[in-house]
């Protein structure tokens, strides 16, 4: 198991893909630059290019049960630690959380402080989520999985608010960016149409 959420700083990707978002206002066909007002063509830019957070579904939520690690510790050499080791498979339920979106913001580590990350298995369309089973009744089971999942949950909700808090600062720069490549193109064309020769 890993921890979630432990990857890479996501306001430094989210920074990233703003500014993507902008210089791909360069390369916008006429048609699609003139395509709706300046905030539905900015829309579709933050829409191609922020990040497509992971959206849970907890309808298809399935389970197992199977023998895993649950934590590690350091060994120690000569006074000093050398290495680490797992400790013994323990017997646990595996639940399985289907979602939609892009699976790497799973990774993401957001800005607010979220205190320990969450651990689990990420998969290509699901996260798998560990309760270790012990002498646990199914109740206590199934509690400590819906905390969990909330944490889950509740980092994605904290990501998706930061990257509505990015779309909006970012959103008088971007449609600045439109405006002025319209005129840019405006000027191009009228620039043009005052040569006597057809277009290719």
């Amino acid at each position: 198991m890993n921890a979630l959420f432990d990857s890479f700083s996501f306001r430094s990707r989210l920074q990233e893909q703003v500014q993507a978002a902008v210089d791909a206002v360069a390369v916008l066909t006429d048609a699609e630059l003139v395509d709706g007002t300046t905030s539905d063509v900015a829309d579709r830019l933050f829409k191609a290019h922020l990040p497509d957070l992971p959206r849970l579904d907890p309808v298809g939520i399935t389970k197992s049960t199977e023998m895993a690690h649950t934590e590690s510790r350091p060994v120690y050499g000569f006074g000093a630690a050398t290495a680490s080791a797992t400790m013994p498979k323990t017997s646990v339920v595996a639940f399985y959380v289907p979602f939609t979106g892009e699976p790497k913001w799973f990774e993401a580590i957001p800005s607010q402080a979220i205190g320990d990350r969450p651990r689990g298995l990420l998969q290509e369309t699901s996260i798998k989520l560990f309760v270790p089973r012990g002498t646990k009744s199914a109740k206590e089971v199934h509690r400590e999985f819906l905390a969990l999942l909330e944490r889950v949950s509740d980092i994605l909700k904290a990501l998706a608010e930061e990257r509505e808090d990015a779309k909006s600062r970012a959103t008088e720069a971007l449609c600045l960016a439109i405006d002025d490549e319209k005129a840019r193109r405006e000027q191009d064309r009228e620039f043009m149409d005052e040569l006597p020769y057809p277009y290719r």
